[in-house]
């Protein structure tokens, strides 16, 4: 993301589960990797979504798959605002599914 953080959503835990997450650097700014952490943000109830950081600094996530394992075209948005951490509904995919590819092309 444009301040330095990652965010990571879809992730499985070897069970019917979903997670998001970002990485954020240390605020000392050590470049260390051993300093940055993990911080669990609120999930959004899916797994083998795809994320991808768009041109403006907004994470979005496409597709997966929910628990019931029923796959889904839904998508979201992800606001880390000060103190303001949610999803957004976006338009769906066209066509619902997991292991789909995303990227910010243009500006």
């Amino acid at each position: 993301m444009p301040d330095g953080r990652v965010a990571c959503a879809g992730i499985s835990s070897g069970t019917v589960g979903a997670s998001v997450q970002v990485l954020k650097p240390s605020e000392q700014g050590s470049s260390s990797h051993a300093a940055w952490q993990w911080r669990a943000l609120p999930g959004n109830g899916r797994f083998e979504s795809r994320g991808c950081v768009l041109s403006h600094g907004r994470f979005d996530v496409f597709g997966g798959v929910h628990a019931n394992h029923a796959v889904t075209s839904s998508c979201e948005a992800l606001t880390l605002d000060a103190g303001d951490t949610r999803w957004d509904a976006l338009p769906p995919l066209h066509a619902a599914g997991p292991g789909s590819a995303c990227a910010a092309i243009g500006g």
